[in-house]
């Protein structure tokens, strides 16, 4: 293997979050930071209106035919996080374990008591940093009706390299296409959405970006070797003893690390269906990936069942 693709293939296991067991909180880390190497920057600035985080005290209903609403929060978790400092929300929202992976209605909460402002920045020097980002970076999967909530209560959504990466974290085309309408994402944005369709492990976004490219001019591919670096991660024999290290140890958050076990098995899933559609990949190297999406999918099986019984 060349020096240049054990860089990409370092790279990917990077952003991608591709190492199995952490500790809880750590992802987000990983996920905002060592993005930086993954791909060429895009320059894009937010308007200072944009970046101001205004309170808002009223409660927007939700547009269209979602009508659900985000679940309801515990009182005592609301009124504790509403005497924290903007800072230490964010943080919290990665390490407590009462709301970790599932605090879009929190978030939502605070912005609409005016605990929080809907762009207000969570984090110190970023000012992308805002509740909506906080609410994908932290692991939630949104449904149409909870990034629609957002919308509504005024949050803001770009096209610069942190928005570009966050979008991944979308998993349903409605969302995408929510997200696509208000963010103001165009062509100029489809390889790099494209590249980190591929690391993220997101064959949604994949196919919702080559729909909207005409076949005739679709120029947008991945790069050869960034291909093989990911080829070369999702083939690697799955460790199946992680889930049994975790269960045998003394952390008392055992649930906790199952589920971020199992994001990141999910992740790695979501590469190889990226992957089988390239035709980079030799016949050989699809029927490989093939097996080992098999693997991956009797392994997160095993783990789903164990999380239950929890």
């Amino acid at each position: 293997m060349s020096k240049k693709v054990s860089i990409i293939l370092i790279t990917i296991a990077s952003f991608a979050g591709l190492y199995l067991f952490t500790n809880i909180g750590s992802e987000h880390s990983a996920e905002n930071e060592d993005t930086n190497a993954a791909t060429e920057g895009i320059n894009s600035s937010i308007s200072s209106q944009q970046r101001a985080g205004q309170k808002v005290t009223t409660r927007s209903m939700v547009k269209g035919e979602q009508k659900s609403a985000p679940k309801a929060v515990k009182q005592e978790i609301l009124d504790e996080f509403s005497t924290y400092p903007p800072q230490q929300i964010a943080v919290e929202l990665f390490t407590d374990v009462r709301v970790k992976g599932n605090s879009t209605a929190l978030l939502l909460e605070l912005i609409q008591k005016g605990i929080i402002g809907v762009n207000e920045s969570l984090k110190a020097g970023a000012t992308h940093y805002t509740p909506l980002y906080v609410a994908l970076a932290s692991g939630n999967d949104l449904t149409e009706a909870e990034l629609q909530q957002f919308f509504d209560l005024g949050a803001f959504a770009g096209a610069s390299k942190p928005w570009l990466r966050a979008m991944p974290a979308l998993h349903s085309k409605k969302t995408l296409q929510l997200w696509a309408e208000h963010s103001g994402v165009g062509p100029e944005h489809y390889d790099n959405l494209l590249l980190y369709a591929l690391i993220r492990g997101n064959p949604t976004l994949d196919a919702f970006i080559r729909e909207k490219i005409p076949h005739e001019a679709d120029t947008s591919h991945h790069n050869d070797e960034v291909v093989v670096a990911a080829y070369t991660t999702v083939v690697q024999e799955v460790n199946a003893d992680l889930m049994a290290r975790i269960l045998n140890s003394d952390n008392p958050h055992k649930k906790a690390n199952l589920m971020s076990y199992k994001s990141r098995l999910q992740r790695r899933l979501g590469q190889i269906e990226v992957l089988i559609k390239q035709d980079s990949l030799t016949p050989e190297q699809k029927t490989e990936i093939k097996t080992s999406r098999e693997q991956y999918q009797r392994l997160i099986a095993q783990v789903t069942e164990r999380i239950d019984t929890l």
